[in-house]
């Protein structure tokens, strides 16, 4: 197993063997690809004494639209945001996670980690900030590195919970998995 160089993801994404829309080969980068924050937020309020609950739905507390002048996010607040690109890597796992220019200013980016072979879609991305932070809708804020699997991954559809997301950020459906008992 190995991560693809810029130079392999480029030639995976002219060869159809990786799908990223839009894509611009201007944001592949020595081993990953930038990927640009979509203009809407869901946002969930710690201040509101509410506790969420994986085995429930959890409606955001609010639905934010990122103005072109950019939205002042604030610490103790999760928000969900997603990509503007769509992706599919049919035979690749894909790592995503935040960008270290971002990082420095205090915003933690994460995607839940792994993104699946044949996941099909925008990427969700959990977004707190450490200092009230300005964010812009179509700014880079997290990236993507492609890793080659061994074997022939099963499809993504008989066990994904999340295909085919590309209408911004999409809320936890952990309700939807059943706890294992010990």
């Amino acid at each position: 197993m190995g991560i693809l160089t810029g130079h392999e993801i480029r030639a995976a994404v002219v060869s159809e063997r990786i799908f990223i829309h839009p894509f611009d080969p201007a944001q592949v980068v020595q081993v990953s690809v930038d990927l640009h924050l979509c203009p809407r937020l869901l946002a969930y309020a710690s201040a509101s004494g509410r506790v969420l609950d994986l085995a429930t739905y959890e409606e955001p507390d609010r639905t934010l639209d990122i103005p072109d002048g950019g939205l002042v996010l604030v610490p103790g607040m999760l928000y969900l945001g997603a990509t503007i690109e769509t992706i599919c890597a049919p035979t690749y796992a894909a790592i995503v996670a935040g960008k270290s220019s971002p990082a420095r200013k205090g915003l933690r980016v994460e995607a839940a980690g792994l993104i699946e072979p044949g996941f099909s879609g925008s990427i969700t991305l959990e977004i707190e900030v450490a200092v009230p932070l300005r964010v812009y809708a179509g700014w880079p804020i997290a990236q993507v590195r492609f890793e080659t699997v061994e074997g022939l991954p099963e499809p993504y559809t008989e066990r994904g919970t999340y295909q085919d997301q590309t209408d911004g950020p999409v809320a936890s459906r952990s309700h939807l998995h059943k706890p294992r008992h010990a």
